[in-house]
């Protein structure tokens, strides 16, 4: 058998710092992270050399993230506070700027610059052929990048500043040319959107949005509800890239891509349109959890649930997915009971409560409350630590909510722990949070030539 953990160590952070570049979300990246070692796990593979060790991890993960991207269900965007913490500012910077440009250029970019590879061995670990001679240079194409991460770094919106274009084209001409001018906007419910600028290159086509007005504020998030209106099948990402105090206006890059690679057809229109904004986000890191653990270490009350319609029942839980590290926590996710939701025990956020703790089958559960996903996007995440910051290993993560068809919707994630009753009240609860305090919905739409740039 592999040394796992020995790969995990190596090239443990190699692999998650690609698939974050890839997919600009750390519960994405955790996906992928996963599932690269249990796939080493698994196929136990020999290699001719270290360096062919670490280029196959990363060419797993590289694929592991072109398949979650191209899902017909990945159209999620990833907010601010979802991303790397970098130690060092200048990579910080670098991502930065690497999250301006598409998947395809980030993967590229993140290679050469931070795993050391040469051109060849990228195109391998793509599975792309190696680019042309003509093909704009790594290194330069990096500087456009930076280029476009200054550009959007200026209070002003980036394609109206003239002082941004002047430092763009010294830095690299190409990119100052990626974005035509749209300046069409819209308004309801007291909040103006505007189009700005649009970039449409082969498969891609991206667009600067700013909304102001109502309770916009430098928060603002557009849910999950904003999309390219195109006659074929895409996937996108928004990213909120600013903020003007002054103007109260905030600022998004929106980006699709075609599922099958085909350029986006020209000579026709484009329509954007947001449904839904959420406001009044807030991040609580590191919060302590008010909540004696050691009175939970007696057997709990457990609910029944289901995953098929002719399993559902009045008092049930619709079981709607989870997260899992190997192949017992893919079992219990999928056949370990769930706790009977009760009473809140602790409120760690706001509209977040701990509703149920206890043991099932000689493990630890504890539950979460998030309120209405389809509502609000309150989510986050719990641990366990004891007094000298050790942490005992989540064996998975169990997602569920109430009847989908009831009115008034909760969603849950349990978390479980193989700790021994004896041991529990060794141990305090914390947990990073991200809550949002309003939505608001309307229908803001603005059409324009579609153009090539």
């Amino acid at each position: 058998m592999p040394d796992t953990t020995d790969a995990v160590e190596c090239y443990g952070t190699a692999v998650y710092r690609l698939a974050y570049a890839m997919t600009r979300s750390r519960h994405n990246a955790d996906d992928i992270f996963q599932e690269v070692f249990l796939r080493y796990h698994r196929a136990a593979p020999a290699f001719a050399s270290e360096d062919h060790r670490r280029a196959w991890l990363l060419r797993v993960t590289a694929n592991c993230a072109k398949s979650l991207l191209a899902s017909p269900w990945r159209r999620r965007m990833i907010p601010l506070e979802d991303v790397y913490a970098y130690s060092d500012p200048t990579e910080s910077a670098v991502d930065m700027a690497l999250a301006r440009l598409p998947g395809k250029y980030r993967s590229v970019i993140h290679l050469f610059y931070y795993e050391g590879y040469r051109t060849e061995e990228i195109a391998r670990i793509l599975g792309r052929s190696p680019p042309p001679k003509r093909r704009l240079p790594l290194r330069r194409l990096a500087a456009a990048a930076a280029a476009a991460a200054l550009v959007l770094a200026t209070p002003a919106l980036a394609v109206r500043s003239e002082l941004g274009y002047q430092v763009l084209y010294r830095i690299a001409p190409s990119v100052a040319q990626f974005f035509q001018p749209v300046q069409r906007s819209c308004t309801d419910q007291g909040v103006t959107m505007e189009v700005v600028g649009v970039r449409v290159e082969g498969d891609t086509a991206q667009a600067y949005i700013t909304l102001s007005g109502g309770d916009v504020d430098g928060t603002t998030d557009l849910f999950d509800s904003w999309s390219f209106h195109l006659p074929f099948d895409q996937i996108g990402r928004c990213e909120r890239v600013g903020w003007d105090e002054e103007t109260r206006t905030v600022t998004f890059l929106c980006t699709t891509q075609t599922m099958d690679g085909s350029p986006i057809p020209q000579g026709g229109k484009m329509t954007f349109s947001v449904r839904q904004l959420l406001t009044g986000k807030e991040t609580l890191k590191d919060v302590a959890v008010d909540l004696d653990l050691a009175s939970f270490s007696e057997e709990a009350e457990t609910a029944p649930s289901w995953n098929l319609p002719e399993e559902k029942t009045p008092d049930a839980f619709y079981r709607s997915g989870g997260a899992y590290r190997d192949e017992q926590g893919e079992a219990l996710n999928r056949s370990a009971p769930i706790l009977r939701p009760g009473p809140a025990l602790a409120e760690p956020a706001p509209g977040i409560t701990i509703t149920a703790a206890g043991y099932v089958e000689g493990l630890f559960h504890l539950q979460v409350c998030w309120g209405d996903l389809s509502q609000l996007d309150n989510h986050g995440r719990l641990w366990l630590e004891d007094a000298a910051g050790n942490q005992p290993r989540q064996l998975c993560s169990i997602g569920f909510l109430s009847d989908p068809d009831l009115a008034e919707r909760k969603d849950y994630t349990e978390d479980l722990f193989d700790i021994p009753p004896e041991e529990l009240g060794q141990y305090t609860l914390h947990g990073d949070f991200y809550t949002a305090s309003s939505r608001t919905d309307g229908l803001w739409r603005v059409t324009f030539p579609l153009e090539t740039t």
